[in-house]
């Protein structure tokens, strides 16, 4: 067993690049996903005088409990050089106070995490307009995890991966089992249950359960709210929470307005499987599990997904994308595009039924110049190292 402080997080260079530049930092990324570990690995390698603030603890609160940037700048230490701000979300009014302190003080680099962007975004966003770079911080990436496993490593490890996850204490902790239940159970919701008008964790706790059940089936908002027996409206208020929480995130349809093909319906997927399936309090081996192709294509699309997030290249633009038609119901489950290239991805966890899988039809008439490519248990590294 080794410490996760090994693992080099991809978006470290990027974050201790652009310190004491004159702009604040704030990651963002759901809880127990490493963003203390990364701030704490951050200061522990700065010659700088530096203040840990945890805002979860009151004492954390009451730091900053200020309107002044004179108090605040006492509160957190005068001769501080560099300011972490954990779980910020958890401040009243935080934006204002980031900015009364990095208005007031430039000298003072702050770095703030949060778990929630629906909470800290929407209240730092407008106070801090061109004062902060942002970074979202996501489950470990194979890339990441290739720090510590080799290739024939990882490929022995894909199954269990599969199952629990990449959360860090998923991989290294002792427990997966347990901790991912606990992270399901404990921290998953905390943010949100605490989030202005939201009185029903057991809807909430209803609508994620049903989301984790139906991944890689495009999402039926009037199926859903007939079976939950609830309005559309609060559906898709619940649905925008998870997301802005980092649990979930929308995969749309790939389309150039061509009626054969499906334009309105969302997929939902996870970013991590070890959360998925804690909901589900399913976490059994592979070899006994009847949904392992749907966690397949959840792992590959996400990994994909983190691995591209990762790299910040914000002039690429790419969009991810799944495909299918309304006719004869052709699909693709991935679409990767951007002004250049389309490339389709077919995920299909069996090399032997890989062989068996053909370019559909439909897709190579309408994109014939687009690649196409299926990843399967063995070759799964070519396209995530």
């Amino acid at each position: 067993m080794i410490s996760t402080i090994s693992i080099e997080r991809t978006i470290k260079k990027a974050i201790t690049d652009n310190l004491y530049k004159g702009y604040g930092i704030v990651i963002y990324g759901a809880r127990r996903v490493g963003k203390t570990t990364l701030v704490r690995q951050i200061q522990s390698e700065s010659n700088k005088k530096s203040v840990y603030i945890n805002c979860d603890e009151s004492v954390g609160q009451s730091a900053l409990s200020a309107y002044n940037s004179l108090e605040l700048r006492k509160n957190t230490g005068i001769d501080t050089e560099l300011l972490i701000i954990d779980e910020a979300q958890r401040i009243v009014d935080i934006g204002i106070k980031l900015k009364l302190l990095i208005d007031n003080y430039p000298e003072l680099q702050i770095i703030a995490t949060g778990s929630s962007s629906f909470d800290l975004s929407n209240k730092i966003k407008e106070p801090l307009t061109g004062r902060v770079i942002e970074y979202t911080l996501y489950p470990f990436s194979i890339a990441e995890l290739s720090q510590h496993y080799n290739r024939l490593e990882l490929q022995s490890i894909i199954d269990t991966l599969l199952v629990y996850g990449s959360y860090p204490r998923s991989v290294f902790g002792p427990l997966p089992g347990p901790d991912l239940i606990n992270v399901a159970d404990n921290y998953l919701y905390k943010d949100i249950l605490e989030y202005n008008n939201i009185r029903k964790p057991e809807l909430l706790k209803k609508i994620i359960t049903l989301l984790a059940n139906d991944i890689g089936s495009e999402l039926s908002i009037v199926d859903m709210t007939n079976r939950l027996d609830i309005r559309r409206e609060t559906l898709e208020s619940y649905i925008t929470l998870l997301e802005q929480s980092f649990v979930i995130y929308p995969l749309l349809p790939y389309s150039t307005n061509l009626r054969s093909e499906l334009t309105k319906k969302k997929k939902v997927f996870f970013y991590d499987n070890g959360i998925r399936n804690a909901i589900l309090g399913n976490l059994n081996h592979i070899s006994t599990r009847g949904d392992f192709g749907k966690l397949w294509e959840q792992f590959m699309i996400s990994q994909m997904y983190i691995q591209y997030k990762n790299s910040l290249e914000i002039e690429n633009q790419s969009k991810f994308n799944f495909w299918r038609t309304t006719d004869q119901h052709q699909e693709v489950d991935l679409i990767i595009s951007d002004s250049h290239s389309v490339a389709g991805y077919e995920f299909c966890y069996s090399a032997k039924m890989a062989t068996k899988k053909k370019k559909p039809s439909q897709f190579t008439a309408l994109y014939p110049d687009a690649s196409y490519h299926i990843i399967h248990s063995e070759n799964f590294l070519d396209f995530l190292l």
